[in-house]
């Protein structure tokens, strides 16, 4: 363990080392004293964890994706942004007695002009302003010039003046009223259309056509917007603020932790790098013998795997050292064994 982590702190071996040793650190110590050393590796793995997966998480945050926006097509192959899509719910016929080129639309988002709509409907008589009933009714009452009728719903034109006001500007028009047609509103968003659906939208403001719900199912779609966000997630941020708050709270705590049971770092001794080879290889040396210079990598692994010696600080001193416990494994382990055994230099 101690190879792993002074001199291969950020290496997938060095997971492997670690994930070992939490397996291993409750044997043979008390709940209290195995409970802090458990914690104290399972920081170190989660550490070099995130460490190691860091710059592909700051390689996730510098990337960008281009948002996507919902669009609809007119009639002359234009895309119209989604945000200007409007219920129709009057549309007046004949609007160029109140000076506009085409039939009016009075969407239903549109406020002023719904409720210019409604003050001139409040002005015909009570039993005149809406007349009910089915596609083949018949009505015979003088003062009705003519009924539009949208699925059901309609709103009569009467032979009697009447008064257009918007933007406090009135216009007194002679007989007949306003044809205005009355649609069907749709009590949820424009986004919830429904193929079955008899409503009609308009998409270019008071002077747009109308389009059923057919066509806008069949001409809307998403494309890439002019805006950007950044990297693949927009919660990615905040998920690698908090990772780096959990990792500087683990290193923190391990400070103070070393700060506090540290025999060696109370009495100043910095193991550097260098400290830790000369320091490593004397406590190989002490292990396997004068003939260490002469054997390869994987011959010096088996005789450490088969020793009955660990790297310790010995009460009374501060330096890194041959520690005897006095298990000698002549045999060689199982694969359990070797999990819960944990590592020995």
């Amino acid at each position: 363990m101690y190879a792993a982590v002074a001199f291969e702190t950020t290496t997938v071996g060095t997971l492997g080392v670690l994930g070992k040793e939490i397996l291993a650190s409750r044997q043979g110590m008390g709940c209290v004293k195995g409970g802090l050393r458990w914690l104290a590796v399972v920081s170190m793995f989660l550490s070099t964890l995130y460490v190691l997966s860091f710059p592909t998480l700051l390689a996730a945050m510098t990337g960008y994706i281009a948002k996507s926006e919902p669009y609809v097509e007119d009639l002359d192959r234009n895309l119209i942004a989604w945000d200007k899509v409007d219920t129709a719910y009057f549309v007046v016929n004949d609007a160029t007695r109140i000076g506009f080129e085409k039939p009016l639309v009075v969407g239903r988002h549109d406020d002023e002009l719904r409720a210019a709509t409604n003050d001139c409907k409040s002005r015909f008589p009570r039993h005149l302003r809406h007349v009910s009933g089915r596609r083949n009714c018949t009505l015979t009452l003088p003062d009705i010039k003519s009924i539009n009728i949208a699925d059901e719903k309609l709103l009569s034109q009467l032979n009697t003046s009447s008064t257009w006001t918007l933007n406090n500007n009135p216009i007194n028009l002679p007989s007949p009223s306003l044809n205005i047609t009355l649609y069907p509103v749709n009590p949820y968003p424009e986004w919830e259309m429904k193929s079955s659906s008899v409503l009609q939208y308009s998409i270019s403001g008071r002077q747009s056509p109308l389009y059923n719900t057919t066509y806008m199912l069949n001409h809307s779609s998403c494309k890439p917007g002019e805006t950007y966000q950044w990297g693949f997630s927009y919660i990615f941020l905040f998920m690698v603020s908090i990772f780096n708050f959990i990792w500087s709270c683990i290193m923190i705590g391990m400070w103070f932790d070393t700060r506090r049971g540290s025999r060696a770092y109370q009495h100043g001794r910095r193991p550097g790098l260098l400290r830790s080879i000369v320091e490593f290889a004397a406590a190989l040396r002490e292990e396997v013998g004068e003939e260490l210079v002469n054997m390869e990598e994987d011959e010096i692994r088996e005789r450490l795997r088969r020793g009955k010696a660990r790297l310790g600080v010995p009460e009374g001193e501060t330096r890194i050292r041959r520690v005897d416990t006095g298990k000698e494994h002549a045999r060689k382990r199982s694969w359990t064994e070797s999990l819960t055994n944990g590592s020995t230099f």
